[in-house]
């Protein structure tokens, strides 16, 4: 990572050539709604799912782009915290990542 010093143009062009492109479109999404009423709360005396409507409906999805390999360490450490961790573990991929921080390192930015 030192290799990036101050240089964050450099870093982010070496990010970019890490990510897959996906195109936007539109897709059609599906759901099922049971019209059954439940006639009892210990569910004993009703056919739940007998009785299904089906709800469609489209959705625009925008153009993004998709890491090829998983964030390491490493670079989940660089971008987050600005600092270097044991090589031995630099390598391996993140986890346990709360949502906020997942957000985080896509926008580049400390939480």
């Amino acid at each position: 990572m030192e290799k990036y010093g101050s240089d964050k143009a450099r870093f982010l062009k070496e990010i970019i050539d890490l990510m897959v492109p996906i195109e936007g479109g539109s897709i059609e999404l599906r759901d099922f709604l049971n019209t059954d009423k439940w006639l009892s709360t210990d569910y004993t005396l009703s056919n739940p799912g007998s009785s299904k409507k089906t709800i469609t409906w489209t959705e625009a999805i925008e153009p993004f782009h998709v890491m090829k390999y998983p964030v390491t360490q490493q670079l989940y450490h660089f971008v987050m915290h600005e600092e270097e961790i044991e090589p031995i573990v630099s390598k391996l991929p993140i986890t346990e990542v709360s949502w906020m921080d997942a957000n985080g390192i896509c926008r580049g930015t400390k939480t």
